[in-house]
């Protein structure tokens, strides 16, 4: 019936709509009191209409605004109201019009006008009209820019935000918020009038509410600044720059404006700095009323009793006095329930346990207690409200909660768009560093004011929203928390502070799941956590926050909606992605004993710092156990006095916990599946858990699996539940492998259902489970390998029967699919993971399988299959068992050339990184004395390989390393046969030249690239190292790089391809020879200058190189080269002699002593002290001296 009635008020009001058009468009301009009565009724006729639905047309609409535009003379100002109504009605609605450029034009020319001539009591339409036209129009209002938004001279909407009607400022602010909004297809106002309005705009809300203005409008004036100030954001990510602490103060004021009450005098700072300061209360109220008002974060935060005595009688009195006046408002609440029915308290329940539990053991901390909203607590004043009165104050808190949610939103565009090292100076504003403990001092507003006590469950989950924006990628920040070995002192050093505050958020976060209500609220509080674990570095702050996370997380498993249940996902992969490995997460991760299932659930302890007292996690909404008593405080922890140290209470839950479990500790090499795997098992294929892993209901009650989960056959969960579970998988082989060890079959039999299945999701996600498995397998196996003592390893025997069923199942269907490019892709990587051992022991039939498909595949139309069929190749060609097959070599090298023609720089990229094992695989077959393969391998094929690394070597930086690498690689392959033929030096001189210059310029991987391919080259003997034109330019490109390059690795690289030529002839004449020695020299003294502060650790490193370098020069001077060496060395000889010392010493003080650093040292010195110093000169002799004492290794005393 609804819907009928309004299908014909819709009808009715399109017919009256295009009656009044006709009527319109008939209509010529005129004057006198006939033409001013016969266009009001027109117009009223027009504002008659519902326009809340969607009938007017573009053209219908042009026609309409330009014709009231035309007849509408601006000496009737009534009527230009009426006018801007209608603009209003048919613009800003839900009409959905787009103006073209001449109507907008139009439009604005006369509504400008009409603002600059009409009297002043007509400004609140004219600029409502204005606003609704420049909505997402601003870069397209030409001319009125300057007009509207200059600087100087003031524009007229700068002018009007000082007006003293409040209706203007917010007709004016809105319309330039409208202005500086972005048009549909991302173009906005210029910089400069986007800086002048942000700064009209801050300014706005800095100003307190003047005393004539009433709540309500000045509520309604915030909110346009706010979606003003938010609009200016997203147009421009630096405006906020140059002053964010303004506007952070601003907004940290308003993100919780209201929630203490309904007062509106705020006083905003004038700006944050980004270190501690001072803490201020937006809501200057007396420190007795805000302790009565604020809620504690921290249960037992509270005013004692012994406190309260402390601070005298009247102290009590007032205390006595104030639980009165709780009381009676409490009973005035429950009166007052129709006024606010539509207000949500997110944690009532959680109150009353808390309220009970606290009463039953006769504590007097009522008030640290209360999880009641502040705002909730009316004054007796308020029951006497009428309705009217009651509507206005419900309308205002409408309004503040969206100025609240607003500036949220605000400061999550700051915080996206500004630097995190810029904002994480601003954390200690935004984020507690230790729970409240003060009964007297006003609580600091945070950002878990808003997410622990805001009414509205999407305040809460913008601020969960903006900590998410703070959180993400914070970890290198992070990093420098460490609480592991701190004793209180005087001087709390800054790594404890910070993690202390990474506690408390740990902590309030906790808080905020166990009281949230709001299911997407609550997912985002999940999520919330999950990125915390990512960028929390554990590894330096004392254990147990992971393992009550985890206890927590589980109770909300088998949560009714499914949003939650992902998230709860999300966060066990954070967890399983922690690194370095914790023992802690090993732990978390294990088998879960049936026996201790009730004491791991039983005890859900939040106050980390310092408190006892427990609150039970809620399972699903509406599903809050209120009957189950709390347990009660430790006796132990409060005759100790162990709240003097906030981390006791975690440490005794630990041990509690930890002791509970030891007498059914499983032995390390326990093959049991980790309850993580049965879950994400479960969850993912019920079935599995049927056949293979009997999944007790004990176990399914701890982590929260329901009855309907057990049942076997079609996989009951959403299927994003399901892609959760396989990523978490994923990232549990990834992480630790060694939970997965055990239940490897299980693993494979998961995979194999997976892939079998016909959605692409499910298979593409299960293939990503398959590649790092395949990768995670090949890396223990390589490791197993070689610790021939350890005790279960992983054999290859194992790995083989997997990937047999696998390649024996559906993945070959799979690389076969043409449908799915993305599965096909996956799948070519999943190959790549076989690793040598294994696929040495593959069937023969599955290895010819792998090569036929992925050299099929190379050739598919898809880039990202290309790609990775010609990666796997690359792969494949350094397996002993396929590299010294010349066929397969020539065949993935044919497919290499084509696929480097490739138009997508992705194929091109991969294709010269398996180029550069090619040649790689050549070098390998030449070292190893492969003579069948050197002289099977094609010539022909071989100089078309130079040409095309060539080419590489001048593409795109992501082509170009490889592409370098693979010219060294080439260039010592050559043989002297192959040198002697005719086409192959022009090659030489070519690839000689690409090295050059690749080595002087480019990104510092290419360089260092491409000083490992000139010591390849210097590798080949049979090349005319030192006697060929290019040899000089080669040294030179080398010692450029030694002394002058800022990268200190690349100048290493240089240094290690310098110690490479094995003989004199090969450093070329006695000038290239002693320039050689003295930028060496020059570099060495270098060194001691270190502009750029992280390239310091690599400092000695260079100097050991270069030491390394001059004693493999040492070893091949001649008594030609003294005479220019002398100077060289002559002024510098003592402190060569200290370099060399250093060097010696640190070489066999290294964990492994490196020998051929050490030989070099020892033939240096045994070279020049059997060097004949007969029938030299005075000034030679003393050269060969200097040198002799150089390189003269002093023995270091041994301690006894």
């Amino acid at each position: 019936m609804a819907a009928n009635d309004d299908r014909r008020l819709l009808d009715s009001d399109l017919q009256d709509f295009k009656h009044y058009t006709t009527k319109l468009m008939s209509s010529v301009p005129g004057d006198g009191p006939a033409y001013k009565s016969l266009l009001n009724t027109l117009l009223d006729q027009f504002i008659s209409l519902d326009y809340s639905y969607s009938f007017v047309k573009d053209q219908e609409a042009a026609l309409i605004l330009s014709k009231v535009c035309t007849l509408v003379p601006l000496k009737y100002e009534l009527l230009v109201t009426k006018a801007c109504q209608v603009i209003v009605n048919i613009v800003a609605h839900q009409q959905q019009v787009t103006l073209e450029q001449a109507t907008l034009d139009l439009l604005l020319e006369y509504i400008v006008t009409a603002v600059r001539t009409c009297q002043s009591w007509t400004l609140p339409d004219t600029l409502r009209a204005l606003g609704a036209v420049l909505y997402e129009n601003g870069a397209r209002c030409g001319k009125y820019c300057r007009e509207l938004l200059s600087s100087e001279p003031k524009g007229i909407l700068l002018k009007f935000v000082s007006s003293e009607d409040a209706d203007v400022r917010r007709g004016a602010i809105q319309c330039i918020g409208n202005m500086c909004m972005r048009t549909p297809d991302g173009q906005c106002i210029e910089i400069e009038y986007l800086e002048a309005s942000y700064k009209v705009i801050v300014k706005a809300l800095q100003i307190p509410k003047p005393s004539d203005v009433d709540d309500n409008s000045h509520c309604r004036l915030l909110l346009s600044a706010l979606r003003g100030l938010q609009s200016i954001l997203l147009a421009s990510k630096t405006v906020h720059l140059e002053n964010i602490g303004a506007v952070l103060a601003a907004l940290k004021v308003y993100t919780v404006m209201g929630m203490a009450g309904l007062n509106m005098n705020v006083q905003i700072p004038a700006a944050l700095y980004p270190t501690p300061m001072s803490q201020y209360d937006p809501n200057p109220t007396s420190p007795a009323k805000q302790e009565k008002e604020d809620i504690s974060l921290r249960p037992g935060s509270g005013a004692s009793g012994k406190g309260s005595k402390g601070q005298g009688g009247k102290q009590g009195k007032k205390t006595k006095k104030r639980r009165s006046n709780q009381k009676k408002d409490k009973a005035q609440q429950d009166e007052e329930g129709e006024e606010t029915e539509n207000v949500t308290v997110m944690s009532g329940n959680l109150a009353m346990q808390a309220t009970a539990n606290v009463g039953a053991r006769g504590s007097s901390k009522d008030d640290s207690y209360s999880f009641r909203l502040t705002w909730d607590k009316v004054s007796s004043s308020e029951s006497e409200y009428s309705d009217t009165e009651g509507g206005e104050v419900a309308k205002i808190r409408s309004s503040m909660s969206k100025i609240r949610q607003t500036a949220l939103g605000c400061l999550h565009t700051i915080i996206r768009c500004t630097d995190k090292r810029i904002m994480f100076g601003y954390w200690s504003s935004f984020l507690p560093d230790s729970p409240s403990t003060s009964s007297v001092m006003p609580q600091t507003q945070t950002l878990f004011t808003t997410i622990l006590k805001d009414p509205a469950p999407k305040a809460r989950a913008g601020a969960l929203t903006v900590l998410s924006s703070l959180l993400d990628g914070s970890k290198q920040y992070l990093a420098a928390a460490d609480d592991r070995d701190y004793h209180r002192t005087a001087f709390t050093p800054f790594s404890v502070t910070l993690g202390s505050t990474i506690k408390e958020i740990h902590r309030c976060l906790l808080l905020a799941l166990v009281a949230e209500t709001s299911s997407i609220t609550l997912t985002q509080v999940v999520k919330c956590l999950a990125i915390l674990v990512l960028n929390t570095p554990y590894h330096k702050l004392r254990g147990g926050l992971l393992t009550k996370m985890t206890r927590h997380i589980k109770t909300f498993l088998s949560h009714k909606d499914h949003n939650v249940r992902v998230a709860c996902l999300t966060f066990l992969g954070s967890i399983v992605c922690i690194q370095p490995q914790l023992e802690e997460v090993v732990q978390i991760l294990q088998p879960v004993d049936s026996a201790n299932i009730g004491k791991t659930n039983s005890r859900t302890d939040l106050t980390s710092s310092g408190s006892d007292t427990s609150i039970r996690a809620a399972k699903s909404d509406g599903q809050r156990d209120t009957a189950e008593t709390q347990p009660k405080l430790n006796p132990k922890s409060q005759s100790t006095g162990q709240d003097e140290n906030p981390d006791e209470g975690s440490e005794v839950s630990q041990k509690a916990e930890s002791a509970s479990t030891d007498k059914t500790q499983r032995p390390q090499g326990s093959r049991e599946m980790s309850w993580v795997i049965k879950l994400c098992t479960t969850l993912i294929h019920p079935s599995k858990l049927g056949s293979e892993v009997q999944l007790d209901r004990s176990l399914s009650s701890s982590v929260g699996l329901g009855k309907s989960w057990l049942t076997a056959g079609v996989p009951s969960e959403p299927l994003p539940v399901r892609l959760e579970a396989l990523q978490v998988m994923t990232q549990l082989v990834k992480g630790y492998f060694s939970i997965v060890r055990g239940c490897l079959s299980h693993m494979c039999d998961v995979i194999y259902d997976c892939l079998e299945e016909k959605d692409p999701s499910v298979q593409l996600h299960s293939s990503k489970l398959l590649e790092e498995l395949g990768k995670a397998m090949l890396q223990q196996l390589q490791q197993d390998m070689a610790a021939e003592n350890k005790v279960d390893r992983l054999t290859a025997k194992e790995v083989v029967t997997i990937w047999n069923k696998l390649l024996g199942g559906p993945a070959q269907g799979l690389l076969q699919n043409q449908t799915q490019s993305a599965l096909r892709s996956s799948m070519c990587d999943c190959l790549s993971n076989i690793g040598a051992p294994v696929f040495e022991l593959l069937p023969r039939d599955k290895r010819i399988l792998c090569i036929t498909l992925l050299l099929g595949l190379s050739n598919d139309d898809d880039y990202r299959v290309k790609s990775s069929a010609v990666r796997a190749l690359g792969v494949f060609v350094v397996y002993p068992c396929l590299r010294e097959d010349v066929l397969f070599v020539a065949d993935t090298a044919n497919v290499i050339l084509n696929c480097l023609e490739d138009n997508s720089v992705l194929v091109r990229m991969k294709s010269a990184w398996s180029l550069g094992n090619l040649s790689d695989a050549l070098v390998m077959n030449k070292d190893s004395g492969d003579v069948a393969f050197l002289e099977d391998f094609s010539d022909m094929l071989l100089q078309r390989l130079f040409t095309t690394a060539i080419k590489a070597s001048e593409d795109s930086d992501k082509v170009k390393s490889n592409g370098v690498r693979a010219i060294g690689n080439l260039l010592r392959f050559l043989k002297p046969s192959t040198l002697a033929k005719s086409g192959f030096m022009p090659l030489v001189e070519q690839s000689v030249q690409a090295l050059v210059k690749t080595v002087k310029g480019g990104t510092m991987k290419v360089r260092w690239n491409a000083c490992y391919a000139v010591g390849n080259m210097f590798k080949n003997s049979d090349l005319p190292v030192g006697s060929a034109p290019w040899t000089a330019a080669v040294y030179d490109a080398l010692l450029a790089v030694v002394t002058d390059c800022k990268n200190f690795k690349v100048r290493i690289n240089a240094g290690l391809a310098l110690a490479i030529p094995t003989s004199r002839e090969k450093f070329g004449d006695v000038s290239q020879y002693c320039k050689i020695w003295k930028c060496l020299v020059d570099a060495l003294e270098a060194s001691e200058k270190v502009t750029d502060f992280s390239e310091f650790k690599y400092r000695e490193n260079l100097r050991d190189q270069l030491c390394s370098t001059l004693s493999h020069l040492a070893c091949y001077v001649a008594v030609d080269d003294f005479q220019s060496l002398s100077c060289v060395i002559k002024d510098r000889v003592d402190k060569l002699k200290e370099y060399f010392d250093q060097h010696h010493q640190n070489v066999q003080e290294a964990t492994t002593p490196d020998a051929m650093k050490l030989q070099v040292i020892s033939d240096a010195e045994t070279y020049l002290r059997k060097m004949d110093d007969s029938g030299l000169s005075k000034e030679t002799d003393k050269t060969l001296s200097d040198l002799r004492w150089i390189f003269t290794v002093r023995v270091q005393p041994t301690q006894s």
